[in-house]
């Protein structure tokens, strides 16, 4: 079952971003993790990739990824 709150936003993106955080980041990796939050990047600090998404600035690594194609599979 499909269910994440995300799932829309990542079937209609062209690009989206994986930013790989630092032990240090903890509580912003859990703050990404809780689907209690519902704005994700709120009072988050943030740049702008050249695709046009956002990555975390700071992060350890980002990798910013084509959206070519799905596979359905479940969280």
């Amino acid at each position: 079952v499909q269910r994440s709150p995300n799932l829309a936003a990542f079937q209609g993106a062209r690009h989206f971003a994986i930013s790989v955080l630092a032990q240090h980041q903890q509580a912003l990796a859990s703050r990404f993790a809780s689907p209690a939050v519902v704005d994700k990047f709120e009072q988050v600090a943030l740049r702008e990739a050249p695709e046009g998404v956002p990555v975390i600035d700071g992060a350890l690594a980002t990798l910013v990824c084509a959206n070519d194609s799905r596979q359905r599979a479940g969280d």
